[in-house]
């Protein structure tokens, strides 16, 4: 119910308009009066709720904890779950994903089918860049200034395609790239170099090549390709 005001309203007293009007602006929202209910409701809310407080409290699973919400309960979800943001698993458990078919992680394809360059900073780090090297035109992605900041970021890159007369290079090391190439043969060691060229003819599709940030050391660079020859 609304608690109305019923001032002037007594027994014996003239009713006068404004106390009919009062009850009405009271039901009808032109008033601002408290609501007080008991029991149960029927009905609809009109409105987004955002002015609704106390709803839910400590009787639903999740418990408001100052910027968020939180919940002991273990949670299950059947059906598919989009995140608009970002995502932490905290403590020292393990991340599981039993029973599905692949985990994808964030992935980019380039090809040479015209001139590519690009800075590694503007690529998903910690994800994939598929290389396709079938075409006339060179790839070419630049480093950003060794620095702690980049500390643990990892690009990783696999050769999709190969054949054409486009290579890909690295640079923008300054002569802080080091590491080495595993390869069925001729296989490589790089020492403090600055820019680093994958010949698409001599390359193979799945030769691939992981460049991870060591600080303001450089750059270490690992490599799996079937003929070493194909980077220099």
């Amino acid at each position: 119910m609304a608690t109305i005001s019923k001032t002037g309203i007594q027994d014996g007293l003239t009713s006068k308009a404004e106390h009919i009007t009062r009850i009405i602006d009271a039901l009808d929202g032109t008033a601002t009066t408290e609501v007080v209910a008991t029991g149960s409701f029927t009905g609809s809310f009109t409105g987004d709720g955002s002015a609704l407080t106390g709803v839910g409290g400590s009787s639903g699973i999740f418990v408001q904890t100052g910027s968020y919400y939180a919940t002991t309960n273990n949670l299950q979800i059947t059906g598919s779950v989009i995140l608009n943001g970002q995502v932490s698993t905290k403590g020292n458990g393990v991340t599981t994903f039993s029973g599905s078919r692949g985990v994808v992680m964030p992935a980019k394809l380039l090809s040479n089918g015209e001139s590519v360059s690009q800075n590694f900073t503007n690529l998903p780090f910690g994800g994939y860049i598929f290389v396709d090297l079938s075409s006339t035109n060179t790839v070419t992605l630049t480093l950003p200034t060794a620095d702690d900041s980049y500390a643990g970021y990892e690009w990783n890159i696999g050769v999709s395609a190969q054949g054409g007369s486009g290579d890909m290079t690295i640079n923008g090391g300054a002569s802080k790239i080091s590491g080495n190439i595993a390869a069925a043969s001729n296989p490589q060691n790089f020492y403090q170099v600055s820019t680093l060229t994958i010949d698409s003819g001599n390359s193979r599709a799945g030769d691939t090549l992981s460049i991870r940030g060591m600080g303001s050391t450089g750059w270490l660079l690992t490599g799996t390709f079937r003929d070493g020859s194909s980077i220099s």
